[in-house]
């Protein structure tokens, strides 16, 4: 199951016992976009591509509210399409993989194949540190701040085969980091591959400033959370938990935005938390 890092869930430990610490899992059932390369992926792409993942939590909370968390995740994942397309006549195929599309013009018959694989790693560490400011009739309002690092990258690698019984022309459209436009002309026989990095490896480090608006009845708990980094991220966040003696279950939705090199990554969808107080 593809899964993201979610914050921890609620604040601190029941009023009816004395627990400090909280050791959690966290799962966040992610779809992906890359705005810039029209890149798109679905919970369920996302799910059938993860190929390696880890993620847990631990809190510590004082009596008078102040908490520490630190969380730690590392996800790999990779994501495969591929079209095709055969005509016996002339014509003209179009072939759509998003970050790269074929136009292919011909005056005899054609088959096509191309595809295309995408692969994401990202690893986050995080420590926070949140207070109350308010607390009354179940109501509560924390201020958070942080420190989070991260180390990603994404790449992308293609292949196109064309086989033509007569002339053909392939208009390429592909972005610099591939190589850029271009037109091919006359060919018979062709095929091409291409690869880059959308986000070359790299390593991050931000501080991290929020909020949270949560409401508390027994063992029900609501939380509305947002927070912002100093490299342009941001993460929003709304869960619902539920207590039961020394366990607890959350859920809820989550959506980050990050911005390595300048591109626009967007991480959203359902999150689920379960946790052990001691």
């Amino acid at each position: 199951m593809a899964v993201m890092p979610a914050a921890a869930q609620g604040a601190s430990s029941t009023d009816d016992d004395n627990h400090r610490w909280e050791f959690f899992l966290p799962f966040h059932l992610v779809s992906l976009e890359i705005p810039k390369y029209d890149i798109k992926a679905d919970v369920v792409d996302m799910a059938k591509s993860a190929t390696m993942y880890f993620t847990a939590g631990l809190k510590w909370t004082a009596d008078n509210g102040l908490w520490v968390e630190y969380q730690g995740w590392y996800g790999k994942y990779a994501v495969e399409e591929g079209k095709g397309a055969r005509d016996s006549t002339s014509g003209r195929q179009q072939i759509d993989l998003g970050i790269v599309q074929y136009d292919i013009s011909y005056n005899a018959g054609l088959a096509v194949q191309a595809d295309l694989d995408i692969e994401m790693s990202q690893s986050i560490q995080a420590l926070r540190l949140g207070y109350p400011f308010y607390q009354h009739r179940g109501f509560i309002v924390e201020g958070t701040t942080g420190l989070r690092y991260y180390h990603q990258r994404i790449k992308i690698r293609g292949q196109l085969d064309v086989v033509a019984n007569g002339g053909a022309t392939i208009d390429i459209t592909r972005p610099p980091i591939l190589g850029g436009n271009e037109t091919i002309s006359g060919v018979i026989d062709f095929n091409e591959s291409f690869s880059g990095s959308i986000v070359e490896t790299q390593q991050w480090a931000e501080l991290t400033l929020g909020g949270q608006l949560g409401y508390r009845h027994g063992r029900h708990s609501y939380r509305l959370s947002y927070s912002f980094g100093s490299e342009k991220s941001s993460r929003g966040e709304i869960n619902y938990r539920y207590d039961v003696k020394k366990f607890y279950a959350a859920l809820g939705l989550r959506r980050d935005i990050l911005y390595p090199d300048d591109v626009k990554v967007v991480q959203s969808g359902p999150l689920m938390t379960l946790g052990y107080k001691f």
